[in-house]
């Protein structure tokens, strides 16, 4: 693929004689568009390829040493992250019918804790909504 980005970023454009006789600044502005778009897309999935390169050596190096599944756990949140192009990602454990932040990964350390915290309210009400059903139904049978 490489190869093909080098021929892309190396050869000049040049019009051909047939376009020169053909009002040469707006043939060449219609011509250099797609020209421009395909360069772009190029650049972008290089930058994936290597994104991808990245992620896939770091979960190789984790399930290297998988004997420790906290390591690999804690990689989840940021694979998920970098993978969806998000600014971050979590780990939730669902245990005892009780959810539970186990990671989170985000770039900015303000919105992690923000978002940690918001979840652990939020993780409350879930959590004393379930246990006053469950003390309602215990209490109605």
């Amino acid at each position: 693929m490489s190869k093909i980005v080098e021929a892309m970023t190396v050869a000049p454009f040049n019009s051909h004689p047939s376009q020169e006789n053909n009002g040469a600044g707006e043939s060449d502005l219609q011509n250099s568009k797609p020209i421009v778009a395909l360069k772009e897309l190029v650049a972008n999935l290089q930058r994936e390829q290597n994104k991808i390169q990245d992620l896939l050596s770091s979960l190789g190096f984790a399930l290297r040493s998988f004997s420790n599944l906290n390591q690999f756990l804690e990689l989840t949140p940021l694979m998920a992250a970098r993978v969806t192009d998000s600014i971050g990602g979590a780990l939730i454990l669902y245990k005892g019918s009780k959810v539970h932040l186990e990671q989170i990964h985000c770039q900015d350390s303000k919105v992690g804790l923000e978002v940690s915290n918001v979840f652990e309210r939020v993780n409350y009400q879930i959590n004393q909504s379930q246990i006053n059903y469950q003390q309602t139904i215990n209490g109605v049978s």
